[in-house]
């Protein structure tokens, strides 16, 4: 299964794929998938579903989409999975122009968008949601699905940005880099067979395709699916947790804050086994981290990566981690950069834009040629973060290029630097940021905090908060508004929707 970009090469549901249910109880392995992927890749043929065609899936994480993904990887499709909260307007406005051969939903909403596709219904609630409805949708199918021979360069999968900053793109990855960033991830993470993978982050984002439909399968990994209703609360999911014994938890910084502030309400039989805990999606909050590891002796490894890389391209290692540091490693099989504002490639010290060089970027944003061509400096992509580099050559996160928020005193601040120190405080499960222009120049500083369960409900918490940032950060960059809320806009990634946050302010 080598991937050599621009030769030819085809695949195969890898022999190692194990799919489990919560408690392990029940294993579906190769034996038990191969042929119905070989199904489902017969059907897709007959529905003229080859090279080229898209498969679109809104749904959760589940076998059912592991195995239409390895289906049409077979007969060179491109697998399109999208938010499973996305309503039809989201969609239509987002996916509308991709005309998908086969539309594949737990909801009504996807297949309404496309009427002209062909459209499966699947039941999402369960540990093998849909394997049922997905056998009998393939049963009598003729031939094996024709494995189709497509160039390594062909695209495999189209995921959408996060949207973070506006309306999300569609970004083309080629199967050669699909298959590249999965091994680069078993290296980088050390992960070994038979272990068990808890992998929150869902199929329509960047680490829920690749570590859990390809780096689990390749690496020989047993991937524990969490649908939806297993993930309806906080308390029910550590409760899930704590059933699935797994050895490697992939999940998100605000996660991670929340099960830090729990501290003993935390079963300590959660972590039993459990070797590492891999965070990404948002910058790592370091008093978390060390809480973890210091409550649980569980080490909280930081990584980075865009959906435009095709993932990570920077890690944190087992081997040399160190408790409390939130910087995002070294790179993994990737070049990386500093780029100063002036063109000029930065040196140890110094902030710039970071850049990544790998054989496993986007092929592009699907049918924009100008957003496509922008987001490259030659070979070189940008990734519209800053970072600094370090003396042993890691690198740590500094902000957004264009998230500065100019102050009143001339000053451009981060908003990111803010909201890290404000979330270091005990009554604070997380803090946005954000400036807001005011008549006569400048910004104003306005944070927006969701305050922990612990806090004092008749407290009113702003005084205190205004204080620790005025003791940590200085005076001029104290927030002069800070607003409690019940939550802050995110996508289902962890993602925060900064561009939301004037509006939740009013």
């Amino acid at each position: 299964m080598k991937c050599t970009p621009g030769k030819a090469f085809d695949l195969a549901l890898p022999d190692g794929v194990r799919v489990s249910d919560l408690t392990g109880s029940q294993t579906l392995d190769h034996a038990a998938l191969a042929p119905l992927v070989t199904a489902v890749a017969a059907r897709l043929g007959e529905l003229g579903v080859g090279p080229g065609v898209v498969i679109l899936y809104q749904g959760p994480q589940q076998a059912a989409a592991l195995v239409l993904f390895w289906a049409s990887m077979i007969v060179g499709g491109v697998f399109v999975p999208v938010d499973e909260g996305w309503p039809a307007f989201q969609l239509a406005h987002a996916a509308g122009r991709l005309a998908p051969g086969l539309v594949v939903t737990t909801s009504a909403a996807a297949a309404a968008v496309f009427p002209d596709a062909a459209s499966l219904h699947l039941d999402g609630g369960t540990d093998f949601g849909g394997l049922s409805a997905l056998a009998d949708w393939a049963a009598g199918t003729e031939g094996t699905g024709a494995t189709a021979i497509v160039p390594a360069t062909a695209a495999g999968a189209c995921l959408y940005t996060s949207g973070s900053s506006g309306t999300p793109k569609a970004v083309v990855l080629s199967r050669a880099a699909l298959i590249q960033s999965a091994r680069s991830t078993i290296d980088a993470f050390g992960w070994e067979p038979g272990e068990r993978l808890v992998n929150l982050p869902d199929p329509h984002t960047m680490s829920g395709l690749r570590n859990a439909f390809l780096a689990a399968p390749l690496g020989g990994v047993e991937w524990v699916p969490l649908p939806g209703p297993d993930r309806g609360d906080l308390f029910s999911l550590i409760e899930k947790l704590a059933l699935a014994r797994c050895q490697r938890l992939v999940i998100g910084p605000l996660l991670l804050r929340q099960l830090a502030l729990l501290g003993a309400r935390v079963p300590a039989a959660m972590f039993d086994g459990l070797k590492a805990i891999y965070c990404t999606g948002a910058p790592l909050d370091a008093t978390s981290a060390a809480r973890m590891h210091a409550r649980w002796g569980v080490p909280v490894i930081n990584y980075y990566g865009l959906t435009e890389t095709a993932g990570l391209c920077l890690s944190q290692r087992l081997s040399g981690w160190r408790p409390g540091d939130v910087g995002l490693g070294h790179p993994v099989d990737c070049q990386a950069r500093l780029v100063g504002a002036d063109g000029v490639i930065s040196s140890t010290d110094v902030e710039g834009e970071l850049q990544i060089r790998s054989a496993r970027l986007m092929s592009g944003y699907l049918g924009d040629a100008q957003a496509s061509a922008e987001r490259f400096d030659g070979d070189w992509l940008r990734t519209g973060d800053l970072a600094r580099r370090r003396a042993d050559g890691s690198y740590e996160l500094v902000g957004r290029i264009g998230h500065f928020i100019n102050t009143l005193a001339t000053e451009r601040i981060q908003p990111e630097e803010i909201e890290q120190v404000l979330e270091r405080h005990d009554e604070v499960v997380e803090a946005a940021v954000f400036g807001r222009p005011e008549p006569g120049g400048g910004e104003r500083i306005i944070a927006l905090v969701v305050p922990a369960p612990v806090a004092d409900a008749a407290r009113d918490l702003t005084p205190m908060l205004a204080e620790f940032a005025a003791e940590h950060l200085g005076l001029g960059r104290r927030p002069s508004l800070i607003l409690l809320v019940e939550s802050l806009p995110r996508q289902n990634n962890g993602k925060l929707l900064r561009h939301r946050l004037p509006e939740l302010a009013q």
